[in-house]
């Protein structure tokens, strides 16, 4: 099969992306070179990233926001401390405390029960607005389940070794496989 798109990677961004050409209409076929997603790099606190707000705001848009504070360590939501937007227009539940740990500055780390957000006025209430920690497995599981979904073909266990380049397209190989965009 001759897809529009390969994409060499299956983290965060290659999910996301096959999630985004899937979106507009194109094939995709994602290749990542490990067979099985879970390593101890990825999962639990290992594997935990913070997210920002534009992060945070590509997911909203893309209604992946709920499942990423579900598969997520805590969240702080935006609209007020402690409080988490549940996407029924405008309801607030209490949300799970997130970790302290809420970055660096200089290699001083920042305890996240320590930063006032009520009185910041910058700070615009949201769905997106707030933060919290992921692992790069859960991130990843719902990113990959959203391209299955959308009908994105993902392979495991398939690294890219090379390409070539014509002009009648690109030949992708990976192992013993070639695939064609």
């Amino acid at each position: 099969m001759t897809y529009d798109v390969l994409i060499a990677g299956g983290g965060p961004v290659g999910l996301f992306l096959a999630c985004e050409l899937r979106l507009a209409g194109a094939s995709v076929l994602l290749l990542e070179k490990n067979q099985d997603p879970s390593t101890p790099l990825k999962s639990g606190w290992m594997g935990a990233r913070g997210l920002n707000v534009p992060s945070t705001e590509a997911f909203y848009r893309r209604g992946l926001l709920k499942d990423v504070k579900a598969a997520s360590f805590g969240w702080m939501g935006g609209e007020r401390p402690g409080m988490e937007f549940k996407g029924d227009g405008g309801t607030q539940t209490p949300s799970a405390p997130a970790p302290r740990f809420a970055g660096h500055f200089a290699g001083m780390m920042l305890d996240v029960s320590k930063v006032e957000f009520s009185t910041q006025k910058w700070i615009i209430p949201g769905p997106s607005v707030g933060g919290g920690m992921v692992s790069l497995e859960a991130l990843e599981g719902v990113l990959s389940h959203r391209a299955k979904a959308l009908g994105a073909d993902i392979r495991m266990g398939r690294e890219v070794t090379g390409f070539n380049e014509s002009i009648d397209g690109i030949s992708v190989q990976a192992g013993d496989d070639q695939f064609y965009a």
